[in-house]
């Protein structure tokens, strides 16, 4: 007589399909319905925002974007096609899910977002898009949902062929995923905060709410995992070791990118008290190439400091 959990209902969905599961939800309470609906208009605006571009490469998937030329350079062309063909998204979907690497990817709980699955609600889409009636408004509707598809598609097919491409690694190197699963549930959590989909702990159910107060909060969580030692320390050595490594390319891409911006006249502020820390600035104009790095890295040293930098060049004391 009760509503079974979200992990249930999205066991029942994938044995029965959707119908059943939409007559589950019927029987949902007037406040959650209430709830939800709420949630959702609440979300408008941030889909809103974030749709008429293709930004997921050089921002959730920015570390793999620059360190994993094999896996993103496809995904590129997936998303391309997947932003202007809602078959050919299902259909990559659907091809994920036969695939024989599926039960690995389901047992180490790697991300993969599917929209169309009715169980897992708006909480389950990338966050960037979280909102079904965004999709249902005239013309402009169309233009986010190809634009949602562009961006879920490109951190999909990133994800798993990343997620793919280690975890073949670690077989050969002797490891069986019976006998190590913690490994590679380490892996695939190394790969969803390399793609900026950070575990938020007991506050995962309030994630749709967040959404509203923080914009992205698996973002952020997913940036201060990867420069927090103690996320590191945590990790089993061969996947501390790859996300290190990564993590150290990316850094290593990024400061190139500076040089060359000032080599070419361009300024950039090297002092970490300021809000252009590691920016690349022309007149009034500046670009934050780091992903959702730099903001954290600033708040720590003006905290430890105790001290900010205005735009002017001014030192205030916090």
């Amino acid at each position: 007589g009760e509503i079974p959990q979200k992990n249930q209902i999205s066991l029942l969905e994938d044995t029965f399909g959707s119908d059943l599961i939409k007559a589950i939800m019927t029987k949902r309470s007037l406040g959650q319905k209430i709830a939800d609906i709420a949630v959702d208009i609440l979300n408008i605006p941030r889909s809103l925002i974030t749709s008429f571009d293709m930004s997921a490469p050089l921002r959730q998937g920015i570390i793999f974007t620059v360190t994993k030329p094999k896996q993103s350079i496809p995904a590129f062309g997936t998303m391309f096609k997947q932003a202007f063909s809602k078959k050919a998204f299902d259909g990559w979907i659907e091809s994920v899910k036969i695939s024989p690497e599926y039960k690995l990817i389901k047992q180490s709980n790697l991300y993969v977002s599917d929209p169309n699955k009715i169980s897992g609600g708006i909480s389950a889409r990338e966050e960037a898009f979280m909102s079904n009636l965004a999709e249902k408004i005239p013309i402009i509707g169309e233009i986010v949902k190809a634009s949602g598809r562009a961006y879920t598609g490109y951190l999909n097919k990133l994800r798993v062929d990343v997620f793919n491409s280690l975890s073949k690694n670690l077989i050969k190197s002797g490891m069986d995923p019976k006998d190590n699963a913690i490994v590679f549930k380490d892996l695939a959590d190394f790969v969803n905060n390399a793609t900026g989909r950070g575990n938020l702990g007991k506050l995962n159910r309030a994630g749709a709410i967040m959404n509203n107060i923080f914009f992205s909060p698996r973002l952020i969580a997913s940036r201060f995992n990867m420069l927090n030692p103690v996320w590191y320390a945590q990790k089993s050595p061969a996947v501390r070791k790859e996300a290190i490594k990564s993590m150290a390319q990316f850094i290593a891409f990024g400061s190139t990118v500076l040089t060359i911006a000032k080599a070419g006249g361009a300024d950039v502020e090297l002092d970490p008290r300021s809000t252009d820390f590691l920016k690349i600035r022309i007149g009034n104009t500046r670009w934050d190439i780091w992903g959702g790095f730099q903001q954290w890295i600033r708040v720590f040293s003006q905290i430890i400091s105790g001290q900010r930098k205005t735009a002017k060049g001014d030192i205030i004391d916090l």
